[in-house]
């Protein structure tokens, strides 16, 4: 599956948590976020997987844009192609 984000930011009031920032992973190729506490790399995941809506920048799956998708055909497409494992145990 190829993922890419481009330019993402989000601001929580006044912190700013994820700045401009460009990911990309391809399929076949292991890719790591490293970084760290308070870099926004949790953030950065929970952008990409629908629990937060970035305030700018695009996500991409498989080269479609899904800022021109409708909320249920985001979560649909989420749904099949992107899992997420909390690092701590949490209650969405």
């Amino acid at each position: 599956m190829h993922i890419r984000l481009h330019g993402i930011s989000k601001r929580f009031g006044r912190i700013q948590a994820v700045d401009r920032v460009d990911f990309e992973a391809r399929p076949g190729m292991v890719t790591a976020l490293l970084g760290e506490n308070g870099a926004g790399k949790s953030t950065l995941m929970k952008l990409l997987f629908g629990l937060h809506r970035p305030d700018a920048g695009r996500i991409e799956f498989q080269g479609r844009d899904l800022a021109g998708l409708r909320e249920s055909e985001r979560n649909r497409f989420r749904a099949r192609q992107v899992g997420f494992v909390f690092q701590t145990y949490q209650l969405m």
